[in-house]
């Protein structure tokens, strides 16, 4: 507890929170030591208290507040360390919502609606119905939190109108935005499953309407259906693959089919996936976080969310041509070479972009060597 209390802006504010209690430490401990020199020296050549002197008082008051405002600035950390911990657990943004408001769609509607989604595609007409039922109908304001990140979650949603925008903090207690999510899509999935803090915020972006679905519902009628396994894969692999130009206009069975032979691969900041001049025998798609491309030494690109790599050495036959390395902590989805050549060379379309992308890349680099 005491760790995270004090340590919760980790490395990156640490430089920062270092080099000003430093300053003022030296501030400090000079203007005590000059002070106690000057009045051990003015009061062994005079009778009278110095302190009483005409100006004594101004001097004191300065080192006074030279010595506090290090106090202060300290517990005022302290607080906001505290509020932050404490904050999920008191005061919860779900708690916040209300279950009221708009104009809910009647049942066939919110059956047909939630058929057409990836996870509840899954389900038949019998077993949707109960889920209907169960879900609640919110209205949110656009700036409002439906998530906060480390929350303690119960509830999972589904997104029927409008957008929202998932937020993460990174190391250095900034808030980036990871994606934006459209209706169909389903949030909140995780912490119900892992039974885990929130991890990640969700911020509403512009009036939005969703379904929400708590946590003795989903348990009952999700869980013992589906299995916890195969709603993970169908919300975080297949819900992320659409949202990706490449896989777009993908039917809901075959993206799930695809989504299976993904697996995520965490990478520390400085990890590299690709290294320039080795084999390499994967495919990755940049789930979160961010990637330098870097050749020769020098970064020549960055890659976000829905970017990837790999491809050129994979479809060439070739070693990677390339260093990529996460630029902090980072998620990427992996997919192996026999499974990504299967994937380029049965979907058209697919194929196409692929090997569009890597045409432009290859050109870029031979432009860039001919350029030295």
């Amino acid at each position: 507890f005491l760790a995270q209390l004090f340590n919760w802006k980790e490395s990156l504010t640490e430089e920062r929170y270092f080099i000003m209690h430093s300053t003022w430490a030296v501030l400090w401990l000079g203007a005590v030591f000059r002070f106690a020199s000057e009045l051990m020296s003015r009061q062994a050549s005079v009778n009278t208290n110095v302190l009483f002197e005409p100006g004594a008082q101004t001097v004191i008051f300065l080192l006074a507040l030279v010595v506090a405002a290090p106090l202060v600035f300290g517990l005022w950390l302290v607080a906001k360390a505290g509020h932050r911990l404490l904050a999920p657990r008191l005061f919860s943004a779900e708690g916040k919502l209300t279950f009221a408001g708009g104009q809910r769609p009647g049942p066939d509607e919110t059956v047909k609606f939630l058929s057409s989604t990836l996870l509840f595609s899954q389900l038949s007409e019998a077993d949707l119905r109960p889920v209907a039922e169960a879900m609640e109908f919110i209205v949110v304001k656009p700036g409002a939190h439906i998530i906060r990140e480390r929350d303690r979650g119960d509830l999972m949603f589904v997104l029927y109108r409008g957008r929202v925008e998932v937020q993460k903090e990174d190391e250095s207690g900034s808030v980036r935005p990871v994606a934006q999510l459209a209706p169909g899509d389903v949030f909140g999935e995780i912490a119900l499953l892992q039974q885990v803090p929130r991890t990640s915020s969700v911020v509403v972006v512009e009036a939005t309407e969703l379904f929400a679905l708590k946590k003795a519902d989903f348990d009952q009628l999700l869980l013992s259906t589906l299995g916890a396994k195969k709603i993970q894969e169908i919300v975080q692999v297949c819900a992320f693959l659409r949202r990706n130009s490449i896989f777009a206009d993908w039917p809901p069975h075959a993206l799930m089919k695809v989504a299976g032979q993904f697996a995520f691969h965490d990478c520390a900041a400085g990890a590299e996936v690709l290294s320039e001049g080795r084999h390499n025998e994967s495919f990755y798609i940049v789930y979160e976080g961010e990637f330098g491309v870097l050749k020769g030494g020098a970064q020549v690109a960055t890659l976000g969310p829905g970017d990837f790599c790999g491809e050129i050495s994979l479809l060439q036959g070739t070693a990677a041509s390339a260093n990529v390395a996460a630029l902090r902590h980072s998620r990427c989805l992996k997919l192996g070479k026999e499974s990504f050549l299967q994937l380029v060379s049965r979907d058209f379309l697919t194929g196409m972009a692929i090997e569009r992308t890597s045409d432009k890349r290859v050109v870029a680099l031979k432009k860039k060597r001919a350029a030295k």
